[in-house]
């Protein structure tokens, strides 16, 4: 089975099952042809772009006819060959493997089993590996032997995982005990009970991590009353039993359990790429004296920790977080800087995250964690929910007269809950969906197409306006990513039609386009209110198609807005791909942005084994609630910044003062010259090396200009 991979987030497939039968109907297993062919050639590392042949003749079966079942690591795998032998000479066993009909359904019911086994085996050779680099003669032996043991156990322990099974490392009671095999590798590194260590908070981490050898962590914030900013602290426990650890804080306001810091447990998750991500957020519920939680043998946990000073008094703090466990007390030094500014309860860059949240929603969203996940999404700023098509009604032909005039009046009941879901929001985004572009039995080339279109939109307005909502509020995608000049006229003619009747509405179009200026429709875009281009299809074209889009969107005209779609979301880079999206807003001049998408998680949010396809959401869906994502939290960061900077640029405005405009003229290059550079794709991914100082760095500059001129 000839197959590539290594590149632009393509995996190697995790197995191929293989399948020989007589009828067509029936068929016989006869075992995985990536794990046969592993044993034989050993594994490939996809670390770079490749061309493999998974090969064996070790799986022999009678048939007329072969099946492969592929399952793929995330959503894609390539193949250009296959070949099938003719066993010649010896006669062989029949294959007594089981006899299946139902190849996909029997594939599905073994794919999480056979995935988290897969991760059982990579854990065990990643730490025996790493103890043959630090351990020699007997200790050695004794760590091979208990991993051989471990492994033995695998298949046994292994045979089924319930419904509700999550991906995490570690994720069951066998799990913790190959993890906690790593404890003697720690401690022959020279990691003693339990290590405290500091990194930046988007920067990647290994459920296995060596602690660095200079070990004197210290956490600093620096924040306005009323934002959200955050930092971390790594505790690696080399012991062989988990640890039991008890957090406060010491000289804060509102010590030891300050009311204003909220205690994250990050979770390590694993994902199709099976390199787990220390990504889910689950809250620590804390107690009247501390936070409570347990640290797995052989692995580091990772301590998040949320700030939002709302009533605390604006000051620099001193103190510390106590880690309190039977063997002692660590005290990590923190300095809390609360700036007397106070962070704007709306600030001015939006956010969506097409999270469809009207009736029915879509997704892993449901009435049952719909409230939870809009007061999730609100914490975070989102102020530009989007709506499906179904949101608003949609007459028939026989619902117009010979004039085409409405002749009924129009049912909105869906659309109030919807509004009543976000009362205050800022904008209403709705995806009509259009399709072909016909409305009530018209094509939209017809005479009459657009005072039928024109009468349901005034329709619209006039219920709008009823229940206290602002024609201007709200978006209208007609196509979504248009990318062909047909797209383009549909979208015209509805434009048109639209504004006509309601000049307040606002058009919101995401054009695909490599080159705008040349294969689209100038007319189209020119009939948009807001143009919002993929960033990085925008960053990575020519300056002529950078240019198109800034000169149509200059002094205010019509509004840029950026948004990304990437996936799986678990495996870019919070920082790069997540918080620093908003800096290339302030750095275009857009007023907005957008990431798919909020809830799609495939049905599996804590589980990637399942998933049938890419999971794009930045949070952890739940029956009843949701867990928040390091990507999340770095979105909300990126709106903050946004910010800082719009703030620094309107006050040297209103200032007039010329040593300021100098000063901040420095401070702007520099943010386009170390954080917002020319925007590299290559480097999204979580796991590319890259350094993650730059825009906090920034930051603390731009806060202390503030605090100046403000």
């Amino acid at each position: 089975f000839r197959t590539a991979f290594g590149t632009a987030g393509v995996e190697p497939p995790e197995a191929i099952f293989v399948f020989v039968g007589k009828d067509g109907k029936w068929f016989r297993y006869l075992g995985d042809l990536v794990a046969a062919s592993n044993r034989e050639t050993g594994a490939p590392k996809p670390d770079k772009y490749q061309v493999h042949t998974y090969k064996t003749l070790k799986l022999m079966g009678t048939g007329r006819y072969v099946t492969l079942a592929v399952v793929p690591r995330g959503s894609f795998t390539f193949c250009d060959e296959i070949e099938i032998y003719e066993a010649r000479g010896k006669p062989f066993a029949e294959a007594t493997g089981p006899l299946v009909r139902d190849i996909k359904g029997w594939v599905l019911e073994r794919r999480v089993v056979f995935s988290f086994r897969t991760r059982l085996k990579a854990d065990l050779d990643l730490i025996v590996k790493s103890g043959e680099k630090v351990l020699t003669g007997s200790e050695l032996e004794t760590l091979k032997s208990r991993a051989a043991e471990l492994e033995r156990r695998i298949e046994s322990d292994v045979r089924f995982l319930p419904r509700n099974f999550r991906a995490l490392v570690p994720a069951t009671k066998l799990h913790r005990e190959i993890i906690a095999l790593n404890a003697r590798v720690l401690r022959k590194k020279g990691v003693i009970g339990i290590a405290a260590w500091h990194i930046n908070r988007y920067a990647p981490l290994d459920p296995l991590s060596d602690p660095p050898p200079e070990r004197n962590p210290q956490l600093s914030v620096f924040l306005m009353r009323g934002e959200y900013r955050a930092d971390v602290l790594n505790l690696t426990n080399a012991t062989d039993s988990a640890v039991e650890v008890s957090v406060r804080f010491k000289d804060l306001p509102g010590s030891p359990v300050p009311p204003w810091i909220r205690l994250h447990e990050v979770l390590f998750v694993d994902t199709v790429s099976r390199r787990p991500v220390a990504d889910a957020l689950p809250v620590v519920k804390p107690g009247k004296e501390a936070w409570k939680l347990s640290l797995p043998a052989g692995m580091t946990r990772q301590i998040w920790f949320t700030f939002h000073p709302v009533k605390v008094s604006p000051r620099t703090y001193k103190g510390s977080v106590e880690i309190t466990h039977s063997a002692g007390t660590i005290s990590v030094p923190i300095t809390v800087r609360i700036s007397r500014l106070e962070f704007p309860e709306k600030p001015r860059l939006s956010l969506g995250l097409w999270d469809y949240t009207d009736d029915p929603p879509a997704y892993d969203i449901t009435p049952e964690n719909r409230k939870a996940a809009i007061r999730n999404m609100r914490e975070h700023f989102v102020d530009s929910p989007w709506a499906h098509r179904g949101v608003v009604p949609w007459p028939k032909a026989s619902d117009f007269n010979e004039k085409n005039e409405l002749k009924r009046k129009l049912d909105f009941s869906t659309f109030d809950r919807w509004i009543r879901l976000w009362e205050g929001a800022r904008n209403r985004c709705i995806f009509l969906a259009v399709g072909n572009g016909s409305f009530a039995g018209l094509s939209f080339r017809d005479p009459a197409f657009p005072r039928r279109v024109g009468a349901w939109a005034r329709a619209l307005k006039e219920h709008a306006v009823a229940i206290g909502i602002k024609p201007q509020s709200l978006f209208f995608l007609i196509i979504d990513e248009p990318h062909d000049p047909k797209q383009d006229e549909i979208i015209l003619a509805w434009a048109k039609a639209i504004k006509a009747a309601c000049p307040e509405f606002v058009i919101w179009e995401d054009p695909t386009y490599r080159r705008p200026e040349k294969e689209g429709l100038k007319a189209m875009f020119e009939a948009c209110d807001v143009l919002c281009p993929n960033l990085g299809i925008f960053e990575s074209g020519t300056e002529e198609s950078r240019r198109f889009y800034l000169n149509l969107t200059r002094r205010g005209k019509r509004k840029l807005w950026f948004y990304q779609c990437t996936g799986p979301a678990r495996l870019l880079d919070p920082y790069l791909y997540h918080r620093l999206q908003a800096w290339y807003c302030w750095k275009y001049g857009a007023h907005g942005e957008g990431f798919w998408a909020y809830g799609d998680s495939r049905g599996a949010a804590w589980n990637v084994y399942r998933a049938p396809g890419t999971i794009y959401s930045p949070v952890y869906l739940e029956a009843d609630g949701v867990v928040d994502g390091k990507h999340f939290e770095a979105v909300r960061e990126g709106i903050e910044d946004y910010e800082y900077l719009a703030l620094a640029v309107e006050g040297v405005q209103q200032s007039g003062n010329a040593g300021f405009a100098a000063r901040i003229m420095q401070l702007l290059t520099r943010v386009r010259r170390e954080v917002a550079t020319p925007y590299d794709l290559k480097k999204i991914r979580w796991h590319v090396p890259k350094k993650y100082e730059a825009a906090d760095r920034l930051r603390r500059d731009l806060l202390d200009f503030l605090e100046e001129i403000w």
